[in-house]
């Protein structure tokens, strides 16, 4: 969902981030908010958590009271679990039952709070420099309180679970988070994003405004780093960047920069393969990193070689500024879908579409490993389709409702 929630004393507020138009607000005095990893629910905090279906805003539940107000918010990776600040103390609810699990877990002056890739390890940092690991599960602390030269602002864990990313005022923090935990690397440098490559071997850091002397004016750099923490490659000249998108390739060869000039970089060297010249909101690689898919304003879609930064095909066309892209697992068809016009399918060898599927309440998932798509009807029918032929496989089964769907890994169920 291409949407911006921001939060102040005077309440949150909804943006389109591909035109900046702002929705209608969503009450007063909101402190901090998250969306739902599914993208169809969100969260607000004030003195309470409270949950809402997204698009439609309806409350979800009872809120979540606390007995001060929240200060940051995030979900585990599953969406069952919220993990909440407030003062001194990080709390964990289940978000289906809108209970507080177990005893909060004590960190005094915590300000921040986030989940590892796989929902274990939850990580919490302070004002005043620290930074502390807990077990999800026994909510425990896991080794000694990881310590730095200024006020923590994010933390960030790698894919791969054995890396912590701390962004403190004096810079960016690596830590190895496995036993016995260790400082890896201090970056300096304001962090604004950042994002680990596929292995968790990599990160590119996009970084506050750097002065180049050549320019006469401050502009913003993305780094790439190795876990040490030395420097790979580095590039200056991504001028009025706006709506960020940072993403490694599959491969970990190459990363895109989104925003007013997106643009692909050589991720081992720094190298511009080539600029895109468009203003991109989003970005997706195919499995094998040789193409990517960029979502422009107004649901503008274009693929491109990677290699050589070049269009491949005509442009392609969803109405709808919350698009959102997939590759089949032989990258030669796109899957598009948004939540108010339903999903397409497009055959990249001719730019030509394949199936368009108007429901927009459907669940459409495309398996990992098979060119199969599986399509689910808020009035409860469940078909496959075979994405090579656009035909339908198999009988239609009927569900009661339909909310979400997933395929195992090896996409046969």
């Amino acid at each position: 969902s291409k949407h911006l929630l921001t939060t102040s004393a005077g309440g949150a507020q909804l943006w389109d981030a591909t035109t900046g138009t702002p929705q209608e607000p969503m009450g007063q005095f909101v402190l901090c908010g998250a969306f739902h990893p599914s993208g169809e629910r969100l969260v607000t905090g004030n003195d309470s958590a409270q949950l809402w279906k997204f698009p439609s805003r309806e409350p979800i539940g009872p809120p979540m009271k606390h007995p001060a107000d929240i200060k940051d918010l995030a979900f585990d990776p599953a969406g069952n679990l919220l993990a909440t600040v407030i003062s001194g103390k990080v709390c964990l609810w289940d978000t289906r039952t809108a209970k507080q699990v177990g005893p909060p877990m004590s960190h005094p002056r915590v300000v921040c709070v986030g989940f590892s890739a796989d929902g274990q390890y939850i990580a919490s940092g302070a004002d005043d420099g620290t930074a502390r690991i807990w077990n999800a599960t026994t909510m425990r602390s896991v080794g000694p309180s990881l310590r730095h030269r200024a006020r923590v602002n994010a933390v960030t864990f790698g894919l791969d679970e054995g890396l912590l990313l701390v962004a403190t005022d004096a810079g960016a923090y690596l830590w190895q988070v496995r036993q016995p935990l260790h400082h890896h690397k201090h970056l300096q440098g304001g962090l604004t994003h950042a994002a680990f490559s596929p292995d968790s071997k990599m990160l590119s850091l996009r970084m506050l405004a750097l002065f180049d002397q050549q320019l006469q004016a401050r502009q913003p750099q993305v780094r790439i780093t190795d876990v040490t923490g030395e420097t790979i490659a580095e590039t200056r000249r991504l001028v009025h960047v706006a709506k960020e998108t940072l993403a490694f390739a599959p491969d970990g060869k190459t990363i895109v920069s989104g925003g007013d000039n997106a643009a692909i970089f050589d991720a081992r060297q720094g190298n511009l393969v080539g600029k895109l010249g468009q203003r991109v909101v989003s970005a997706t690689y195919s499995s094998d990193g040789k193409l990517l898919a960029t979502l422009e304003p107004h649901g503008v879609i274009q693929v491109w070689n990677v290699a050589t930064a070049d269009p491949a095909g005509q442009p392609l066309r969803h109405r709808g500024n919350s698009v959102k892209i997939s590759f089949s697992p032989d990258n030669r068809v796109l899957l598009t879908h948004d939540t108010r016009n339903g999903a397409k399918l497009w055959n990249l060898a001719d730019s030509s579409g394949l199936l368009a599927s108007p429901d927009a309440r459907a669940v459409v998932v495309m398996s990992p490993t098979t060119n199969t798509l599986l399509v689910g009807n808020r009035d409860g029918t469940v078909r496959f389709w075979d994405i090579k032929q656009a035909k339908p496989v198999g009988p239609t089964f009927q569900h009661a409702s339909i909310a979400s769907a997933v395929f195992s890994q090896d996409g046969q169920k």
